[in-house]
């Protein structure tokens, strides 16, 4: 069993690593507008190392491949008024695998593409060419980890802030009750040897 499951794994790599040389080729097409290392040509094409639009929805990128880009969007803070031709003509496999690379390189760490994420799209081509109004903010996509944090804090912060002060009651009740009881001991045990004492004494003398 071992041996089949290390062979899938290895099976696996290597089709993934193929994969990923196939989109690295497919983006030689790609290189002359956001260049080899995708830092994209200032007040022309636009980067896309660590991009929001990159990192984004992936069905942007899709459809950007497909049926193309034009007028302005903002990248990184800084607008870029060009023009991305479309790609229709590479296949699923090459629009997934493209965009594939350049989600995992360039400073970017998101999922991959499928063909059939393309494929769903493919219907898409001949329609005229795309604008950002027509795309999915990224901005508006990152919506839920802020969620967990406020959850946490507002269930775990109140109980601290109102249990400290009640803690503090109660051990310093606690402490005020146990000075009271050693006091009481001490005196009881003084005022045993000031009267029982002698008078236990005095009767044994007696007899």
């Amino acid at each position: 069993m071992r041996t089949i499951s290390l062979l899938i794994a290895l099976t696996s790599l290597t089709l993934s690593n193929a994969f990923a040389a196939d989109g690295k080729t497919v983006y030689a097409t790609c290189a002359a507008c956001h260049q080899a290392e995708g830092q994209g040509i200032p007040g022309a094409f636009p980067p896309l190392t660590e991009s929001e639009w990159v990192n984004g929805p992936v069905e942007n990128l899709i459809r950007i491949q497909l049926r193309g880009l034009s007028g302005p969007i903002k990248v990184k803070g800084v607008e870029y008024n060009s023009v991305m031709a479309p790609l229709a003509n590479q296949s699923d496999e090459e629009i997934a695998a493209v965009l594939t690379y350049i989600r995992s390189h360039f400073g970017n760490n998101s999922g991959p593409v499928s063909a059939d994420e393309v494929k769903a799209l493919r219907s898409e081509v001949g329609k005229p060419m795309l604008t950002v109004a027509d795309l999915i903010d990224p901005s508006t996509v990152t919506e839920e980890t802020p969620d967990t944090t406020e959850t946490s804090a507002d269930t775990e912060s109140p109980e601290t802030s109102v249990d400290a002060p009640k803690d503090s009651k109660k051990v310093g009740s606690m402490e005020h009750t146990s000075s009271i009881t050693t006091g009481l001991v001490i005196g009881f045990l003084a005022w045993a040897g000031l009267c029982i004492v002698p008078a236990i004494t005095g009767l044994g003398r007696g007899r």
